[in-house]
């Protein structure tokens, strides 16, 4: 064997070991993106069912509100299996009657899904709606 042929190999060598490395890394970053990718659908996901969450608590209180007058809110846990998701969730709910306006309820929401954890997704919103007169219908 001449030193020619053994420097080609070498060269071909150190050329095919460069492109496995360049390779690894894009691989490597690829992999990392879809990740991140997955990661930040996770959370969408999870916001996204927060705000169907309090959605779903703003018209709760607002047809307890017209069945009971004096109706003041609640704790509204949801197990997972009935929400279609993995995790729980719970629909805080407060009714507040603004002293400048006593006719009018304040219905203030907050849901947080899932239920606990570091990953939760919270949500609030608050309407004012009219209240409805002891004995009157709707």
């Amino acid at each position: 064997m001449n030193r020619r042929s053994a420097a080609r190999r070498g060269a071909a060598l150190l050329i095919a070991l460069v492109c496995l490395v360049l390779l690894t890394v894009i691989g490597g970053a690829l992999l990392r993106l879809v990740l991140l990718e997955r990661k930040l659908l996770d959370s969408r996901e999870r916001l996204c069912q927060s705000r169907w969450l309090v959605e779903a608590g703003l018209e709760r209180a607002a047809a307890r509100l017209a069945a009971e007058p004096d109706y003041q809110g609640e704790t509204w846990t949801l197990p997972a299996a009935e929400i279609g998701g993995p995790e729980p969730g719970v629909v805080n709910i407060q009714v507040v009657t603004a002293p400048e306006r006593p006719a009018w309820r304040k219905i203030v929401v907050q849901a947080d899904y899932p239920r606990d954890g570091r990953r939760r997704a919270r949500t609030s919103k608050q309407i004012e709606v009219e209240a409805q007169p002891s004995g009157e219908a709707r």
